[in-house]
């Protein structure tokens, strides 16, 4: 099952890869958060692994996370698994896409859900429902980065 939503962010690519993949940063702009457990050292690129911890649909469900493809400042993609409190236990990818345009940046996601079996039947009833919630992650990214843009401005006169 794959869905695909898109966001304009007012800020230059570098900078909206830059917060999208700083998962420190994650907790103050990511809806639902709760924790994140870095699981390899150093900086994130290709092949760096994480717990992600948030509340989804009124439960707090724990996945697995892996940068797959790393190419600052246009691509990122990322291979998730549920683990523990999650309903499906299936596997999340991830590819976020972002193109330069007028001032700002195109981020677009597009996302494939893999339950396996009989539930990817049941799946597609969801799909709708996690499209609008990863929708409103970039929104709440939008959100972030642009706050933090009109806060470096300073007054206009």
């Amino acid at each position: 099952m794959t869905f695909s939503t898109a966001v304009y962010i007012e800020a230059p690519p570098a900078l909206v890869f830059d917060a999208l993949s700083n998962l420190e940063e994650a907790k103050e702009w990511m809806p639902n958060f709760v924790s994140i457990e870095m699981l390899t050292p150093g900086p994130v690129g290709a092949g760096t692994e994480w717990l992600q911890t948030r509340k989804t649909f009124g439960k707090q469900s724990t996945e697995h996370f892996r940068v797959t493809r790393w190419h600052p400042p246009s691509r990122l993609d990322i291979r998730g698994d549920g683990m523990r409190g999650t309903t499906g236990r299936g596997e999340y990818l991830f590819t976020y896409e972002l193109m330069p345009e007028r001032n700002g940046t195109v981020v677009e996601l597009v996302g494939e859900i893999r339950l396996g079996g009989f539930r990817d039947v049941i799946g597609r009833l969801f799909i709708g429902s996690f499209r609008k919630a990863r929708q409103r992650d970039l929104e709440a990214l939008k959100t972030h980065m642009e706050s933090r843009s009109l806060a470096g401005r300073g007054p206009r006169f």
